[in-house]
């Protein structure tokens, strides 16, 4: 078994969003909205090919309620 690609997650702080609605207006692949702007993501993981678009659309947040993050990637090392 290779290596899998590394993956990533976003969190978002629902407390602290105000429903801008910039993360997917930025960035539609990776975040999505409620009818009134909030942050309703519910698939938080997501693809190394996706990370700068979830960057991107978390530094857009300007209430700064997201947070991207490197998950830990398997390799054959860890395998038993």
């Amino acid at each position: 078994m290779d290596d899998q690609p590394a993956s990533f997650a976003v969190r978002i702080d629902r407390g602290r969003c105000t429903g801008h609605a910039m993360c997917a207006l930025i960035a539609p692949g990776v975040y999505t909205i409620d009818d009134i702007g909030y942050n309703n993501t519910t698939e938080a993981a997501f693809e190394a090919s996706l990370l700068e678009e979830a960057t991107r659309g978390a530094k857009a947040c300007p209430e700064q309620a997201i947070t991207v993050e490197k998950l830990a990637s398997v390799t054959n090392s860890d395998l038993p």
